[in-house]
């Protein structure tokens, strides 16, 4: 049996092994069940909420980017009601004299006084050269008036950014862009050894690999999810591929990786317009009955 989690408009797998059902025969090709985001079991080590306690942690460090872990980020934006408005990236040259932990705790202290209304999920990864940069999907509301009348996100962010990270380039350090669906996938994608060992010692000491800004305002969704038998399962990915495959709006790029990941992860995420999620669910109920 496979699973497939459906969204407003994201669809996720994953797996989890420890609380898989048995296989069941081929003539069950499915079970539908509703998740909410408070029903959601499982340890929260990494999910940081800077408006209200922090979850509790089963360790004190976090050595890479896990399945464990990536699969709880996959679950956080398959949750999502809307696209998030920005898709951020921070970088800085000064990133070997860092305290990463520091750095990272003193900008989410930031984001959340600034925004007190906003949501921020962020992932620190590494580049091919090993060097850390963040990642945030950002939708962050207007600023706390008081401090910040009429000011951008990305002018904010630009006089917070070079304070806490010292970076010296400061026109190359940070990228602001409107979310595309792309983004979603694109910070779920697992992180590399083979990078992180480039600057292994930095890496060693980063405790988180994602987390939340914000947690409570993040707009959430209805999930469903469906247990699937593998020839079912084979034939909804089937339909998935097509609908990325003809979707004009994915560049080419963006579509191949996430073709890519369809098919060769276990773990994967994607993001389908609302009349396809209409007809995928349409598909599911079909092979449920045995109906064409």
């Amino acid at each position: 049996m496979q699973k497939i989690n459906i969204g407003k408009g994201y669809i996720a797998t994953y797996p989890e092994a420890a609380s898989m059902p048995p296989k069941q025969a081929d003539s069950e090709p499915f079970e539908e069940t509703f998740l909410s985001q408070e029903g959601q079991e499982g340890d929260f080590e990494e999910l940081v909420d800077e408006h209200g306690p922090t979850k509790p942690t089963t360790s004190s460090k976090i050595s890479s980017f896990t399945p464990k872990s990536r699969n709880r980020l996959i679950k956080t934006l398959n949750n999502l009601e809307n696209l998030p408005d920005y898709f951020t990236t921070l970088t800085t040259d000064q990133y070997q004299s860092l305290d990463w932990n520091k750095l990272l705790s003193t900008l989410k202290e930031n984001l959340a006084r600034v925004y007190p209304d906003g949501s921020f999920i962020w992932r620190i990864e590494p580049t091919s050269q090993g060097a850390p940069h963040l990642h945030i999907l950002a939708t962050p509301g207007a600023p706390e008036p008081k401090r910040y009348i009429l000011e951008s996100y990305d002018s904010i962010l630009s006089t917070i950014w070079p304070r806490i990270s010292h970076c010296q380039n400061i026109e190359h350090s940070i990228n602001v862009r409107h979310c595309e669906p792309q983004h979603l996938t694109y910070i779920t994608k697992p992180e590399y050894s083979r990078y992180t060992a480039k600057e292994n010692e930095i890496w060693k000491g980063i405790k988180h690999r994602w987390g939340i800004v914000g947690r409570q305002n993040l707009p959430e969704a209805q999930v469903y999810s469906y247990q699937l038998t593998d020839s079912a399962f084979n034939q909804v990915k089937e339909f998935i591929w097509q609908c990325i495959e003809r979707n004009e709006y994915i560049k080419p790029h963006s579509r191949a990786k996430m073709q890519s990941q369809l098919a060769n992860t276990s773990a994967w995420f994607t993001i389908l317009p609302p009349d396809d999620i209409a007809e995928l669910r349409k598909l599911i109920k079909q092979l449920a009955t045995g109906t064409s």
